[in-house]
């Protein structure tokens, strides 16, 4: 898997960078040169999953899976998410709401290889 590199921030730095954004801010360069994708699948108390893409790659990371399988690859398919390219899936917490379609998908990731 490709390193994106890690950015720590202070609180303040935090809150500068979230009023900004607001305003409209120009988004951050990334390391290298890479553009990293977020694909917003779900969000809510009834299932969270997102997928961060590397635009220059392909290459995918999950974070959260808490819809079902056929909702996931459904709303991948819509964002044009390839799920071949899923290389990690990152759980945030054990709650339901962002794990009970977890087993299901990695079975069924595994299966296509």
């Amino acid at each position: 898997m490709e390193d994106f590199g890690e950015i720590t921030l202070t609180s303040s730095q935090i809150e500068a960078r979230r009023t900004a954004g607001a305003a409209g801010a120009p988004p951050s360069p990334a390391r290298d040169g890479a553009q990293l994708r977020l694909h917003v699948l779900a969000s809510g108390s009834k299932g969270n999953s997102s997928v961060i893409e590397n635009v220059a790659t392909g290459a995918c990371v999950v974070v959260d899976c808490g819809i079902s399988k056929r909702a996931f690859m459904d709303a991948c398919a819509a964002c044009g998410v390839d799920v071949a390219r899923i290389e990690a899936i990152l759980v945030t917490h054990e709650h339901s709401d962002h794990t009970k379609g977890l087993g299901v998908l990695m079975r069924g990731l595994a299966k296509a290889g």
